[in-house]
């Protein structure tokens, strides 16, 4: 009966150690599609409030720069990270606690696929070999202009007219610069004044 009693203990005892393991952080990001030069945001979180957060990280340094973590509220950061792979310490000295801890990326370069890891996760009686990992993808910037840009010239409806010779107002030549009446009308106006002038003079000769 003790056997069985102590043998039941022992297998409670094991199955709250797993779920505490299982449980005892997660990792997130922000987003998970960037642009190069873009920064995404990595939480992690353990399972409660801690004084105290270590962990492992890992992730491609070709790809992605370590950018820095975020300080908490009354508590201290210390992070040697560096190459692609490095250790984060968040603790508190007057017994501050946080819910989270965020490390921000930068994507260097378009990828289809990059990950940020999480492993040797320690805080206050958690601790598990990977708590997580979040993968991203860095979009490809195409060298092309925006087509809404209206000097786009592929912008549908974006077609040129034929320019016509303008004066230095800018006003087409065709017209008058005073009236706008056309030239030609000004020109047959000129030579009727002009023939009357001359029948004019005849009769006075």
């Amino acid at each position: 009966m003790k056997k069985t009693i102590l043998v039941t203990i022992l297998v409670a005892v094991m199955l709250l150690a797993a779920i505490g393991s299982v449980n005892a952080a997660s990792v997130t990001a922000n987003k998970t599609t960037i642009k190069a030069g873009e920064t995404v945001q990595i939480t992690v979180k353990p399972s409660e409030a801690r004084d105290g957060v270590q962990f492992d990280v890992s992730y491609n340094a070709d790809e992605l720069q370590y950018v820095g973590t975020e300080k908490p509220t009354g508590m201290e950061v210390m992070d040697e990270v560096s190459n692609g792979t490095g250790r984060v310490m968040v603790y508190s000295m007057n017994g501050t606690t946080t819910e989270a801890v965020v490390m921000t990326f930068k994507a260097l370069k378009d990828v289809e696929s990059t990950e940020v890891k999480v492993t040797g996760f320690v805080s206050g009686a958690e601790e598990v070999e990977e708590a997580g990992k979040v993968t991203l993808k860095v979009e490809k910037v195409e060298d092309q202009k925006d087509p809404e840009d209206p000097t786009n010239p592929e912008k549908p409806g974006n077609t040129e007219k034929p320019s016509k010779p303008t004066d230095i107002n800018g006003k087409p030549i065709t017209e008058h610069p005073q009236t706008g009446t056309p030239i030609y009308v000004v020109a047959v106006v000129t030579i009727i004044i002009a023939a009357g002038a001359i029948l004019a003079v005849r009769k006075n000769k």
